[in-house]
């Protein structure tokens, strides 16, 4: 649900995706999860903006949900330049940025949100090109609460 909301912001705003591509894949079979919505969307805002802007507003963004081993897993793939490797292992730390404007905090802040979910987010590089940024929670969070 709160990926299709942010979906449904993104295509609304037709200034920052006029030339990008929404495409969103979603498994009907991952249950209701117990996370605190304002947050996990937030995080999904600060991952989507990001890699709209890693494709210079034209490209594709893929939005991808899927089951495995009793976890929800969120694939949000783009078509831009990937990720330097250079810096793939920094990017989630507070301050670091390769941004003239940013604060090096989002991904920081996403991380840290992600982690109170018991969850992970991490990301890798696309042999086709570009970079996908994927959040893995647990389905079932039981004692985590």
């Amino acid at each position: 649900k709160v990926v299709r909301e942010v979906a449904g912001a993104l295509r609304a705003d037709r200034g920052m995706t006029a030339g990008v591509k929404i495409a969103e894949t979603y498994d009907q079979g991952i249950p209701p999860l117990l996370f605190d919505q304002d947050m996990v969307r937030q995080v999904i805002w600060n991952i989507v903006i990001n890699s709209i802007e890693a494709m210079d507003g034209k490209g594709r963004l893929s939005l991808k949900t899927l089951a495995r081993d009793g976890r929800a897993l969120l694939r949000v793939e783009d078509t831009g330049s990937g990720v330097d490797l250079g810096i793939i292992e920094k990017i989630f730390q507070p301050f670091y940025t390769t941004k003239k404007q940013g604060t090096g905090l989002g991904l920081a802040i996403a991380q840290r949100i992600i982690n109170q979910h018991a969850g992970a987010i991490t990301v890798e590089n696309l042999a086709r090109g570009g970079a996908c940024f994927i959040i893995d929670l647990p389905i079932d969070r039981g004692s985590h609460d």
